[in-house]
C-alpha cells in the first residue's frame, strides 16, 4: 500500500499511560487527562467487585492499593492536587489513608474537606 493510501492513526498518549499503569476501564483513563486535579472514590463498589467475601484486612488492603495506584496515575499525569474521597463511617480507612500519605514521598501536604458537598469524608492532597 502507499503512502498515500495509508490511513493515518493517532496514537492516543493518554490512554497508553492508563493502560502502562495498569488501568483496565476508560473512566479512569479520563479522569486525569489534561487536569491539574483528579478525584478517586475508596468505596468498595468503586475498587472492587467482590468485596462481600473478605475480611475488612482484606478490604482496607484493596483500598489502599487502589489509592496509590491512583496518586502515580495523578502524578504521571501532571496533577497538582488529588481529591480523596474516603466516607464517613468509624474513620479506620481516613485513618490508614492518612498515614500512607505522611509517608508517601511525592505528597506535600492534605488536608481534610470539610466543605458542605464532601463534610469531612474527602481529603485533599497536593503533590510537591
Amino acid at each position: 500500500m502507499s503512502a498515500k493510501h495509508k490511513k493515518e492513526e493517532k496514537l492516543d498518549t493518554e490512554l497508553l499511560r492508563h493502560f502502562m499503569l495498569g488501568g483496565t476501564d476508560n473512566k479512569d483513563a479520563t479522569a486525569y487527562s489534561k487536569k491539574s486535579a483528579g478525584k478517586v472514590d475508596l468505596h468498595l463498589d468503586e475498587t472492587s467487585n467482590d468485596y462481600d467475601l473478605l475480611s475488612d484486612n482484606e478490604k482496607l488492603d484493596i483500598q489502599l492499593k487502589h489509592l496509590e495506584k491512583q496518586i502515580n496515575r495523578a502524578i504521571t499525569s501532571g496533577c497538582h492536587k488529588l481529591e480523596v474521597v474516603h466516607g464517613k463511617g468509624a474513620g479506620k480507612l481516613k485513618g490508614a489513608v492518612e498515614a500512607l500519605l505522611k509517608k508517601h514521598p511525592a505528597v506535600k501536604g492534605f488536608r481534610t474537606l470539610d466543605d458542605r458537598k464532601h463534610q469531612g469524608g474527602a481529603l485533599e492532597i497536593t503533590f510537591k
